[in-house]
């Protein structure tokens, strides 16, 4: 949800800016068919193809590469995610083999998902997130600073706006 409203107003603010459409209401509608249409889809493969990539892990996701295991970061207590470091989780990333190593190898099968939200209400043991790991070593390397990433607490906090500031 949170990608289809970031794509919606940054798409309203470039079909604004282009001089596409005249108002807030004119640039949603015309974001939202390009979008519905299928024709966003296929510039967004013109690009990909302008670059020398390969369309075809658009149509079949199936083709990227998944890690050996999946494992679940469990929440330590009840509460709220109230902040997440994003920089610790992209250290752990890292460590789990997203970032090069010392051959220049990358493992593209590693990562994080299903990543609870600012705001989100939690029980204890119920993941914050999922870890793909292809390395025992390595996932317990990351796991610490997963764990540091979060942040609970007994109230809701506000959640952050997605879009802070308008620039232009």
């Amino acid at each position: 949800e949170d990608m289809k409203e970031l794509v919606l107003k940054l798409g309203m603010e470039i079909v604004r800016l282009a001089g596409v459409a005249g108002s807030t209401l004119s640039a949603k509608q015309t974001v939202q068919r390009h979008l519905s249409d299928g024709s966003a889809l296929e510039k967004f493969k013109d690009m990909i193809r302008a670059q020398g990539g390969d369309t075809s892990f658009i149509d079949h996701p199936e083709k990227f590469p998944t890690a050996k295991h999946i494992r679940k970061l469990p929440a330590p207590k009840r509460g709220y995610v109230h902040t997440i470091d994003a920089s610790k989780i992209a250290r752990g990333v890292a460590l789990l083999g997203a970032a090069r190593d010392s051959h220049g190898k990358i493992d593209h099968a590693v990562g994080v998902s299903e990543i609870k939200k600012v705001g989100t209400q939690v029980k204890q043991g119920e993941p914050l997130m999922m870890i793909h790991y292809n390395d025992e070593a390595k996932l317990e390397q990351a796991l610490d600073y997963f764990k540091e990433a979060y942040r609970l607490a007994p109230k809701r906090p506000i959640p952050p706006p997605l879009v802070v500031e308008r620039v232009a």
